[in-house]
């Protein structure tokens, strides 16, 4: 079987999801019971699989955010532009005054529904989740986030961060960024490339967990150093 079948399918599942509660273990149960096939077979194919496309969207939504503010900046003179001349045209026309009535209104605005706040995600659980954990990150990855240990999404909130602070997003193609020589330490000497590319090169970078729970579920600092690769469960 070709996993990569099911790739378009896991990641219209992702950009559907909740991003800090999805496991790979819920993505896979999802394309089983949908495909009607046995895929336990195919865990660990699968899991890289999903761990890429998870990837995938959080790059692909960071970059909709950095794209968004860019288009904000670039925006904002005219609109201040427009705003001033619109004030000046103001103050050319002169109109009678009017005496002021006061008009109560009528109707009334339909209160919005309170927003349920979040139930606190057990951190133990959070842990055993290889998209919500938080990892040790390479001494490169690290030079780049200014932390040592990052979850996935995260780390890639942090690259983009970076990459807009020096400004190395392409103002052409906001898709594609400029690797200085920090950045070409982790995509390996890459000095141009698409930002959805980033994401092969990340899971390399992610050394192991910085916690994990116990018998007890009590969480434990990780003994994993740098430069000794956990391996992930399936």
């Amino acid at each position: 079987m070709d996993i990569n079948t099911f790739k378009p399918r896991i990641l219209e599942i992702l950009r559907q999801a909740d991003l800090d509660k999805v496991s790979t273990k819920s993505v896979r149960q999802q394309l089983q019971t949908e495909s009607n096939i046995s895929l336990n077979d195919y865990k660990k194919e699968l899991k890289s699989l999903i761990e890429e496309c998870y990837d995938f969207v959080s790059n692909e939504k960071e970059q909709q955010e950095a794209s968004s503010s860019s288009s904000s900046e670039d925006e904002a003179p005219i609109v201040a532009k427009k705003a001033k001349t619109t004030t000046t045209s103001n103050k050319k026309v002169t109109t009678p005054k009017k005496k002021a009535t006061t008009v109560k209104k009528t109707a009334t605005k339909k209160e919005k529904a309170p927003k349920r706040p979040r139930k606190p995600q057990d951190p133990a659980q959070k842990e055993k989740n290889p998209f919500t954990r938080t990892w040790i990150l390479s001494p490169e990855l690290a030079a780049v986030t200014g932390e040592k240990a990052l979850s996935r999404p995260s780390v890639v909130k942090h690259l983009w961060i970076y990459i807009k602070a020096n400004n190395l997003q392409d103002p052409a193609k906001k898709t594609h960024i400029f690797c200085d020589e920090k950045l070409q330490k982790i995509f390996k000497g890459e000095t141009y490339l698409s930002g959805f590319t980033m994401n092969k090169y990340i899971g390399a970078h992610l050394v192991g967990p910085a916690a994990v729970p116990d018998e007890n579920g009590q969480l434990i600092t990780s003994t994993t150093g740098v430069g000794e690769p956990h391996p992930q469960e399936a």
